[in-house]
């Protein structure tokens, strides 16, 4: 999040981790900012010195007001919401490379007035996977719109995304499979996940869904294992987590061990050849 200066936020300053130090550009022209706190007096003159360096019509919608009603309008105001709040930090800033393109190139564009065609002219300017990633930011800026209101349909939903032809991802050789197994052992939850693809094939969507997880953990304290055998096979943090298998199996036990013939729910029945003998 931008650090507030004075009640004011300092746009376009783009932070860059680097080991335990964040780098500060100026994301417009990119100048490096010094390496001092964003409410520093320096450095929000470094910020001001480099907008004021930007020249043409990009530098002079970003130095003027937003107008209502206006594409500048909508991308400020889905950057603002909390669904984008909720993106994690690379997919945010990934956006808001193509929210900065899309608002120096069309910011001052009536928000009602576009249309599918003047997306897909914008579309049409890039290669296939960089015309599909900026229309996912189209629709996040127009789904917004809709949202609040601003227009009554969604023109972005019209526009179809490239088909993009590949080989999908290359196969793995044994070398490298052996190199995965050397690294993750047996016991950990990469190698297990690992495993899981490997033997069953499962598509990634798939494998999840398969619930083998749950499976082998309740094994395991059916068979005895600890709750600490369970923590360390599943991955769990503490140890409540793995307590639960525990705790189940317990339970069965007490209803399936030796109290069992006893039971009048389920009556064992007596094997009669044996009983002759």
């Amino acid at each position: 999040m931008r650090s507030p200066v004075w009640g004011v936020q300092l746009k376009g300053v783009r932070r860059q981790r680097r080991g335990a130090r964040v780098v500060k550009y100026h994301r417009a022209s990119g100048i490096r900012l010094p390496d001092l706190p964003e409410t520093h007096p320096d450095f929000v003159a470094a910020w001001a010195a480099a907008e004021a360096s930007l020249t043409g019509p990009a530098a002079l919608a970003r130095r003027s007001p937003v107008a209502a009603g206006t594409l500048a309008a909508a991308i400020s105001a889905e950057k603002a919401s909390r669904p984008f709040a909720e993106l994690s930090s690379l997919y945010q800033s990934i956006l808001r490379k193509d929210f900065d393109a899309m608002e120096a190139a069309y910011g001052t564009a009536p928000l009602k007035g576009l249309r599918s065609r003047h997306i897909e002219a914008d579309l049409d300017k890039l290669s296939a996977d960089a015309a599909n990633k900026r229309l996912k930011a189209w629709r996040r800026v127009m789904g917004g719109a809709r949202r609040r209101g601003e227009i009554e349909s969604d023109p972005s939903i019209e526009v179809r995304r490239i088909k993009v032809k590949t080989e999908g991802f290359p196969a793995w050789t044994q070398d490298e499979v052996e190199k995965f197994r050397a690294r993750r052992p047996i016991g950990t939850v990469q190698r297990a996940c690992f495993e899981l693809v490997c033997w069953t094939g499962a598509r990634t969507n798939d494998a999840v869904r398969l619930g083998l997880r749950k499976y082998r953990l309740t094994a395991i304290a059916e068979a005895g294992g600890s709750a600490h055998a369970i923590m360390a096979w599943g991955g769990h943090q503490t140890l409540v987590e793995a307590e639960h298998y525990t705790r189940a199996a317990d339970r069965r036990r007490l209803v399936m061990g030796a109290e069992q013939g006893g039971n009048v729910v389920s009556p064992r029945s007596p094997d009669t050849k044996t009983a002759k003998k």
